[in-house]
């Protein structure tokens, strides 16, 4: 099972809780892999396998994202994943492609949860939780010192992901600011759908459903809960985010019985496109703007293909002017082309041209002085400083040869 949720939203509780469940009824299986350790923001444990987790890191990163810089819209999982051999990844998950009986979690998985369709060759079912917007972005904030601009954000895009992802419907979506209103429908609705999935007999799973009803309640550790319901540090978002944001939590903040999931997702994009042009201020990266007039009924994002060079050129545009030599290095990424090498040799060029220049112009300063003083040395010295000029002349020519270079490596990309 996958634990869906963004960050500090209650997924190590969540996990802990079935974890904790299923073990508690000898029904769980210990994954091939160490898992992250406790720490002060997590105080009770993460509950997610370090393999899992540097697994989904590295695929953001190809694509150049990261955990709080995730992408708005959904990547082409699919291309990306023929940058790698499905077997090998297949050996690395074994465990969890042979055994059902697990729990494992990592918030990245509501962005590459697809991905895990082509490695284990089935679906995994998940159990989803979403928190209140403003005490995950005081978190954010008091953990990593995100600010909480891009923290509502991320909190948007995480649940829109989750909410429109093309993998199984989650078992059970758990709202973590009603827990302690709604355990027995939480816990009853999701030994129900252990009991289908493990097919477990009705009196083991009888004894799961009152082992969860205590996890909930007892694993729900108030104490470790620090997280604020008001903005109380930094700037705030803007009114737009800020009102986006409510109207989603809303969505969840209904009694469970009657959350109806994909009804929810729909619901959820149209406040979403409200404030994406605003969303993608913040994150900016390529879009295509016909995604803001799709059909609200249809949940399924455009699949947009971020390639790892476009994305990373992008997200640098605006500072490639002012550095253009490193970004062309560590952006457009050819080192190895034969344009670069042309660039190294121009740029040793440009290096004494300006050495040129500069002589040159001690040069004329020099003249300039001896004008001054009524003592001009002889027709001689005005003709070495005509051959020195004929040869920046040339050298000019050399510099607009570098910029016409320059230029078209840009118009390419």
């Amino acid at each position: 099972m996958f634990i869906l949720g963004c960050h500090r939203s209650g997924t190590s509780y969540l996990s802990s809780v079935i974890t904790n469940s299923l073990s508690e009824i000898n029904n769980l299986t210990e994954l091939d892999t160490s898992w992250v350790q406790k720490n002060p923001s997590n105080p009770n444990g993460h509950f997610e396998s370090k393999r899992l987790k540097q697994t989904n890191k590295t695929f953001l990163n190809l694509i150049g994202f990261s955990w709080d810089y995730p992408p708005i819209y959904k990547p082409k999982w699919d291309t990306i994943l023929e940058s790698f051999s499905l077997e090998d990844l297949r050996k690395d998950f074994i465990t969890w492609i042979e055994n059902k009986t697990w729990v494992d979690k990592d918030p990245r998985l509501s962005i590459t949860r697809e991905l895990y369709l082509h490695i284990f060759l089935r679906d995994v079912i998940s159990v989803y939780i979403v928190r209140h917007p403003f005490q995950v972005i005081n978190s954010l904030y008091n953990r990593d010192g995100i600010s909480y601009e891009k923290g509502i954000c991320i909190w948007l895009i995480y649940n829109y992901h989750i909410l429109n992802s093309k993998c199984s419907v989650p078992k059970l979506t758990i709202n973590f600011n009603n827990v302690e209103q709604n355990y027995l429908f939480y816990s009853n609705s999701l030994s129900n759908s252990l009991k289908s999935y493990l097919g477990l007999e009705e009196e083991v799973a009888n004894n799961l459903n009152l082992v969860l009803q205590n996890k909930f309640i007892n694993l729900l550790n108030k104490s470790s809960i620090r997280a604020s319901y008001e903005i109380v540090n930094g700037e705030s978002p803007s009114k737009n985010l800020i009102n986006a944001s409510l109207k989603c939590f809303e969505i969840f903040n209904v009694d469970p019985d009657k959350f109806n999931f994909k009804n929810s997702a729909a619901q959820y994009n149209s406040y979403f496109y409200e404030v994406i042009e605003e969303i993608i201020k913040i994150f900016p990266y390529p879009y295509i703007p016909f995604a803001i007039k799709e059909d609200m009924n249809d949940i399924l994002l455009p699949n947009l293909n971020y390639s790892s060079k476009n994305i990373t050129f992008q997200k640098n545009l605006k500072t490639i002017s002012s550095n253009i030599e490193f970004k062309i290095k560590e952006n457009i990424e050819f080192q190895n082309d034969q344009n670069f090498k042309f660039f190294e040799e121009n740029n040793k060029q440009l290096s004494i041209i300006i050495k040129q220049l500069n002589a040159l112009n001690k040069s004329l300063e020099t003249i300039k002085i001896e004008v001054e003083q009524k003592n001009i040395r002889t027709l001689e010295s005005l003709q070495q400083v005509f051959v020195e000029l004929k040869q920046i002349k040339q050298s000019r020519s050399i510099l607009t040869k570098i910029f016409r270079f320059f230029r078209k490596i840009l118009k390419k990309r």
